[in-house]
């Protein structure tokens, strides 16, 4: 039997039954591994990660692909577009699902899993991208309604270091 090397495949036993999926894009792959329905799968999955294949119409990918090609991201700075590109490329695995299945309890649980996954200042970033193009996505009438609006930044942790604490008088003096 010849083995295939899958970069990007993740494979694990629950329950002792095997799952997998790929990992950038979060698509299960269900099919038989070793079989071709699994690799046009694997595929699949990976023409999606690299961008060859475009969401379809009436997807939360086809909503963030208009979004990144119109006039409003057009006109926010270079840096700003860089910040906005890393929280799409986050919410990659999320492509295919309808936008009206965004609601606020699926955003603060997005929230939370970016707060746990990269931290809290992203976690907050990824709010006001977010915000910023369903905002955008009803002024074009793809979408009825902002499922952001009304869901919290997330707090800093009362135990945490402050940053830029203030000095102390012997700083001060010295």
């Amino acid at each position: 039997m010849t083995r295939i090397k899958m970069p990007g495949l993740k494979r694990y036993v629950s329950k002792g039954k095997v799952y997998q999926y790929h990992r950038a894009t979060g698509i299960a792959i269900k099919s038989t591994p070793g079989t071709p329905a699994f690799i046009t799968e694997y595929a699949a999955a990976e023409a999606m990660r690299l961008g060859r294949i475009e969401p379809k119409d009436g997807t939360f990918g086809a909503l963030c692909t208009s979004y990144r090609a119109g006039e409003h991201f057009a006109s926010l700075a270079k840096r700003t577009q860089a910040d906005y590109r890393k929280v799409l490329d986050y919410v990659l695995p999320l492509r295919l699902m309808p936008p009206l299945e965004f609601n606020r309890a699926f955003v603060v649980k997005l929230r939370d899993k970016a707060r746990r996954e990269k931290g809290r200042s992203f976690s907050n970033y990824l709010i006001a991208v977010l915000s910023a193009m369903f905002a955008w996505a009803i002024e074009q009438q793809a979408a009825t309604e902002n499922p952001v609006t009304g869901v919290k930044k997330a707090k800093r942790d009362k135990n945490a270091l402050r940053a830029n604490r203030p000095w102390a008088k012997e700083e001060w003096e010295a």
